[in-house]
């Protein structure tokens, strides 16, 4: 049974239970004629092995086991002889497996030949074909057509490699990373990094093995890279060529390879490329060049622009960006990619640094007129979380103001004995009378305390006490000091904002309809949608799971709101399908629970159960009550 298409049939078909050959065509992407074909040959060949096929008009086929012993001997002697495991099964198999070949291959190859090797329908492989012309559109590869010869890709070496680590290699199912053993590779890599005192994440040494590997394999088929490129010649410091240096001498050795001298500087910019500046090179003093420094502090001004959280004093994230754009503009300028295996992680866990690092990033795109993929944005918010929990450390005990009518002595003496009862709790207390309430800044105020009953509207939470403060109020103060904030449904979300059939059919159609809604009901300036087309210019806003969460390039509005547009119909929003926009607008008014609603908001988000609920119902108060169970959930 050597036709591949045999035993795939002899898989999908069932005992007892009757299926039409349209069914079985759809699924092996071939005509129904065929598959009918086929079932006689395997009628043929399992004739005298206790099976059959029958076929009933209208039904079907199916297969008809009449002695079990015999229909076992031969499926465990002839299925074992099959060469399914050399071939791809699933599209996504087979778009590696076409990429690899195709990337190895220097002479054309006619489509005939190539589906008939891969058994495939000419059609299926022509679907496939353009899948991987959009794979290698960002490479600046091209897929030649040549009549009368086929069909074969065009690109420069160090692009074709690219493709190969990022796209192929990185999955498990590909032969290349199969064929060999990369425990030497990491060994000769990891001693001379030792030697040096040289330092690489995890992820950024599986990535160099990766490439490493690659070289190999390109080099023993005669393709190199060439010395004139630019690039090649610059970007890594001279400890960095004596590292690459003696990483090639010791695959020299091992692999029976030579490298050239354009191939020892490749190596010496993947290793510039990846460094960890905060741990390389000892003790030596890291030296942050002028243009990186303005870099970080316009992407530092542009997240307080959009968010109002201010990091500009925070040194420590200062240097830390500092120190990662370094390598960065290495890999930005070489269309070098890190991978982030901890990316859907970071998008969940650490929404609001991630969405601060998706903006930021459109600095970095504006200065280098590349967008920045989405694998390092991730490695940015990681340093954007760090600062907001230094942030957050600092601001876990509560501000209170305490409302007396007796007098300054007694206002101070009653604020001394609540830091006494509650030093671990709050951090600081302001005291006032009730005539002055109205002169109070709320915006650093958790809580009001108050000897007298208060008529003023404020926006905190009240709680009287008595002066003296009894048992019962020392209680009833250390649960209100300990409660967590309210659902933030209410505080950010409303009916009003909420949009649930969307006819448009653009994304700047979608987002002048939302905006002009949201006139409605806040007091937005006339440039507010303009302001968001902005920020769609500097980076994607697409979230995934068919979701965009777009905003303004900066704070326009006075309070936090979201827009919730649910869209007739999907559109392509940059690069994928979009059917469900979230527009937020954070406010230029302190916002204590903002981190809590991008976590509770992004785990929506990427949830694709609640996605599908909120498509088909389009209701809000359905929304309202799943963001209600993801919160609840999330706190429990």
């Amino acid at each position: 049974m050597n036709d591949i298409r045999l035993y795939l049939l002899m898989e999908m078909i069932r005992e007892s239970e009757y299926q039409k050959a349209e069914s079985f065509a759809e699924k092996l992407h071939l005509s129904a004629k065929t598959v009918r074909n086929l079932l006689k040959q395997i009628n043929r060949l399992i004739k005298g092995h206790g099976a059959a096929i029958e076929s009933k008009p209208g039904s079907g086929f199916c297969l008809r086991v009449y002695e079990q012993k015999a229909w076992e001997e031969f499926k465990d002697f002839y299925l074992k002889q099959s060469d399914k495991k050399n071939l791809p099964q699933t599209s996504k198999e087979r778009i590696q497996y076409l990429l690899e070949y195709l990337i190895y291959s220097t002479d054309y190859i006619k489509l005939d030949d190539l589906s008939e090797s891969m058994y495939i329908s000419k059609r299926t492989l022509t679907n496939d074909l353009k899948d991987i012309e959009k794979i290698i559109k960002p490479y600046n590869i091209e897929l030649i057509r040549k009549p009368n010869h086929g069909i074969k890709l065009k690109g420069k070496e160090f692009s074709l490699r690219l493709c190969l680590a990022n796209y192929i290699v990185t999955s498990s199912q590909t032969k290349i990373m199969n064929e060999n053993n990369m425990d030497i590779l990491a060994k000769c890599i990891q001693d001379c990094l030792r030697a040096f005192n040289y330092h690489l994440s995890d992820i950024a040494l599986q990535n160099l093995i990766i490439h490493l590997f690659i070289a190999i394999k390109r080099i023993k088929g005669n393709h190199y890279i060439p010395l004139e490129e630019e690039w090649i010649n610059g970007s890594y410091n001279d400890d960095e060529y004596l590292i690459a240096s003696k990483i090639v001498e010791k695959i020299q050795e091992n692999y029976q390879v030579q490298f050239p001298e354009s191939e020892i500087r490749y190596v010496a910019l993947h290793l510039a490329g990846k460094r960890t500046l905060a741990e390389s090179h000892g003790s030596e003093n890291i030296v942050i060049d002028h243009e990186t420094n303005m870099l970080v502090c316009a992407m530092i001004q542009s997240v307080y622009d959009a968010f109002k959280v201010d990091f500009r004093n925070d040194l420590d994230l200062k240097i830390s960006l500092c120190q990662h754009l370094i390598p960065l503009k290495i890999r930005i300028q070489c269309d070098m990619n890190m991978r982030n295996p901890l990316l859907k992680d970071i998008k969940e866990r650490f929404a609001l640094a991630y969405a601060m690092a998706a903006h930021a990033s459109g600095v970095i795109n504006e200065r280098y007129k590349k967008v920045l993929k989405d694998d390092e944005i991730g490695y940015i918010a990681l340093l954007f979380a760090l600062a907001l929990e230094r942030q957050k450390t600092k601001n876990t005990k509560k501000n209170i103001l305490l409302v007396c009518s007796s007098g300054k002595g007694s206002a101070r003496l009653l604020a001394y004995k609540c830091k006494e009862k509650f030093h671990d709790q709050i951090n600081e207390v302001k005291t006032c009378d009730v005539n002055s309430i109205g002169t109070i800044d709320f915006s650093k105020i958790d809580y009001v305390f108050s000897t007298v009953p208060i008529r003023d509207k404020v926006p905190v939470p009240i709680m009287e006490i008595k002066y003296f403060l009894d048992d019962d109020d020392i209680e009833r103060m250390k649960k209100v000091l300990a409660s967590k904030s309210s659902g933030i449904c209410d505080e950010y979300y409303s009916p009003n904002l909420f949009l649930a059939n969307i006819k448009c059919r653009t994304k700047e159609e979608i987002l002048r309809f939302m905006c002009d809604n949201v006139k409605k009901y806040h007091d937005i300036p006339n440039n507010f949608y303009d302001a968001v087309l902005e920020r769609e210019k500097l980076a994607r806003t697409e979230f995934g799971n068919r979701v965009a969460m777009p905003h303004p390039v900066k704070t326009l509005s006075q309070n936090t709101f979201v827009c919730v547009g649910i869209l007739e119909k999907p559109i392509v929003w940059d690069e994928t399908e979009v059917q469900v926009v979230f527009l937020v607008s954070v406010g230029k008014k302190k916002n204590k629970t903002l981190q809590k609603f991008y976590r509770v908001t992004s785990k929506f988000l990427l949830n694709k159960d609640c996605i599908d609920k909120l498509i088909a119902s389009r209701d809000y108060q359905v929304f309202k009550n799943l963001i209600a169970k993801v919160e609840a959930e999330m706190e429990e």
